[in-house]
């Protein structure tokens, strides 16, 4: 009896809502799935475009600067290599290490990218991932070999370490998210 009294109650609980009520409400649903799909697409769009960045300017690094130095009022291009993290900090512990935390923090984006709302923070997450993408590239690639290669530097600021496009993304969005 009681299986029969919930269907009834269900029953009456759905023609309470009219017709214009459900399609409303199922609006608003697509709605906020569009949003969603839009800052998706931006979030991946800009982290390519970061990822591509990088790439192409330590490509343009490696091909234009060995041996030699560019020099600017306070800026100087100069190809360097890092085992190290970010800015060449902690090359003594560097290594898998490195290669496995830039895997799991694009993982971290990739998980929380469709979940994304607001347009601000999917581009802390793309500049996150970008940069990531960009310097876990060379981790792949590069000498010594899986996960243990050397990133790319090549620009340097007196009084600071030296970094490339993909450090100062993965700085920015560390600024941009505090």
């Amino acid at each position: 009896m009681s299986a029969k009294f919930a269907e009834i109650q269900s029953v009456k609980l759905v023609s309470k809502f009219s017709l214009a009520q459900l399609s409303a409400c199922l609006a608003s649903r697509r709605k906020s799935v569009v949003k969603v799909s839009k800052y998706l697409k931006l979030t991946y769009l800009l982290a390519c475009l970061v990822w591509l960045l990088d790439h192409l300017t330590k490509r343009w690094a490696l091909s234009s600067l060995p041996g030699k130095s560019i020099k600017f009022a306070f800026l100087k291009f100069e190809l360097t290599t890092n085992s190290g993290a970010a800015f060449g900090l902690g090359a003594t512990w560097a290594g898998i290490f490195l290669g496995l935390f830039a895997t799991l923090a694009c993982a971290t984006v990739f998980y929380f990218a469709p979940k994304i709302v607001n347009k601000f923070w999917a581009i802390v997450l793309a500049l996150v991932l970008g940069g990531a993408l960009g310097n876990l590239t060379d981790r792949v690639f590069n000498a010594p070999g899986f996960l243990q290669g050397s990133v790319t530097d090549w620009i340097v600021l007196p009084h600071w370490p030296n970094f490339n496009i993909a450090d100062t993304s993965i700085v920015c969005a560390a600024i941009l998210a505090f």
